[in-house]
């Protein structure tokens, strides 16, 4: 059974896509789009194979990519996965795609395009103690000892990680997004069961935890958290108890 996951739209397919392998996920992520439909399928965080329409491999995977709207969907990888696609990563895939593109504007003797401007720096109406913060990030770490695949401290306002350990952007930009997501169904449902979150926990399909806790009205905590490697019930009731008052006394200087 498949079930949707997001919308595209908020943010580009590419945030799932890098999700799906920095968590090491094994599943078929399905897209409906007005432009067509299709699917990847990742075995263990590396992309095997991929549809779209009457494409298949790394065409499909460029197809995909161009999209920018429509909705995308998970359900369980089927058994014996063909390989059709020649880069198993996302990020070398893109890389690839970009070095087609200049080769193909150098042919055409146009210049390639400029990147964006790199976005401007983030100043928090507080003052940070990013020290601490990450000497808190290390010491959950070393609590875990090897179980912590990444942390991050996130701005809910922009989606930035202003500290990590291990940091994933894209996927802090993406936690983030289903949190507003989260909140923003439970605060407009009339009978939703609770009218708020303090912290949710999505378990994948190949043992990866994902821990997302509310620290206060600007920030969020963000953990990547190998199961078999740690003990859930000691960072439900000791890991988080400890660090998270500690990590909010930080945030506030």
């Amino acid at each position: 059974m498949a079930t949707t996951i997001a919308q595209i739209g908020g943010f580009e397919l590419w945030d799932i896509l890098q999700l799906a392998q920095t968590s090491r996920m094994s599943v078929k992520l399905s897209v409906e789009s007005p432009h067509g439909s299709g699917a990847m399928f990742f075995e263990g965080g590396n992309l095997r194979h991929a549809v779209a329409d009457d494409n298949i491999g790394d065409e499909a995977v460029n197809r995909m990519l161009e999209w920018r709207e429509g909705s995308v969907s998970s359900s369980q990888l089927p058994p014996e996965t063909p390989l059709t696609v020649s880069r198993s990563s996302i990020t070398a895939l893109l890389m690839d795609r970009a070095r087609v593109r200049d080769e193909e504007s150098r042919l055409n003797k146009r210049p390639p395009e400029p990147p964006p401007p790199p976005p401007p720096p983030v100043v928090e109406a507080r003052n940070i103690d990013i020290r601490a913060i990450h000497a808190l990030l290390t010491e959950t770490d070393e609590q875990l000892a090897g179980g912590l695949l990444g942390s991050d401290v996130i701005s809910k306002s922009t989606g930035v990680s202003i500290a990590g350990i291990n940091s994933a952007p894209k996927a802090s930009a993406l936690f983030n997004h289903l949190s507003e997501q989260l909140h923003t169904a439970l605060t407009r449902a009339e009978d939703a069961p609770a009218k708020g979150i303090r912290q949710f926990i999505i378990e994948g399909d190949n043992g990866i935890f994902i821990f997302v806790i509310e620290i206060d009205d600007r920030y969020r905590w963000a953990m990547m958290i190998d199961g078999a490697a740690a003990q859930l019930g000691y960072v439900l009731s000791v890991v988080i108890p400890e660090v998270l008052p500690r990590l909010a006394a930080a945030l506030d200087g």
